[in-house]
């Protein structure tokens, strides 16, 4: 009867299409984009490489909620609130996909590397036949982690989204719940239905 009611009385299906857009487009762009930058920095010699990865790897120390305030406005002006953009495009600049990806490639052999150039492999070639065959765990384990995170994510969500009909689950979970009282019968069935799909990935 609570799942009955959770599906027919407000949007579910609609918060959890949404939130499939968003954790999908996170997790495949968040990849694409990590891979090329973990490979620049493991297997690349270039000036400031080590230095500059310091930079970005201290990023992992700032909290989103200090990066909130600015992050609205930069949305704002680029009308971007509101939409699925808003939410996905913070979580693709996460540096923790580039790390955990460049401390696995660090354990390649470089040889492997030295014998696809010797063949006549450019740095594309290399990475698509040598290091992402290679690579399947560490990709695997960082498709997880973004899915799961991006599907759970709620506080900048909740800043970023206005409209009922954009809501993620987080947030729909949120606006469940009532301003004087709480059906938890209503608020069990939503959030069992919501972990499901992150409970399949996993």
């Amino acid at each position: 009867a609570h799942v009955r009611t959770v599906l027919t009385t407000w949007p579910f299906p609609r918060w959890v299409v949404n939130s499939v857009i968003v954790a999908g487009v996170t997790t495949a762009l968040s990849v694409v984009v990590s891979i090329p930058a973990a490979f620049a920095f493991a297997r690349l010699r270039w000036r400031g490489r080590d230095a500059l990865f310091l930079v970005f790897l201290s990023s992992l120390l700032i909290p989103l909620e200090v990066n909130a305030i600015p992050l609205y406005f930069l949305m704002n002006r680029l009308h971007l609130l509101n939409t699925y953009a808003a939410v996905f495009l913070p979580m693709i600049g996460m540096p923790i996909g580039v790390f955990l990806l460049r401390q696995f490639y660090l354990n390649i052999p470089f040889e492997l590397d030295d014998a696809a150039r010797v063949d006549g492999c450019g740095n594309l070639r290399i990475i698509w036949h040598v290091i992402l065959p290679l690579s399947r765990p560490a990709l695997a384990a960082l498709i997880i982690y973004m899915f799961i995170f991006a599907w759970n994510e709620f506080f900048w969500s909740m800043i970023a989204l206005q409209s009922p009909r954009m809501f993620t689950l987080p947030i729909g979970l949120r606006a469940m719940q009532g301003a004087y009282d709480i059906e938890y019968g209503i608020m069990m069935a939503g959030a069992t239905l919501a972990s499901l799909p992150a409970l399949v990935v996993f």
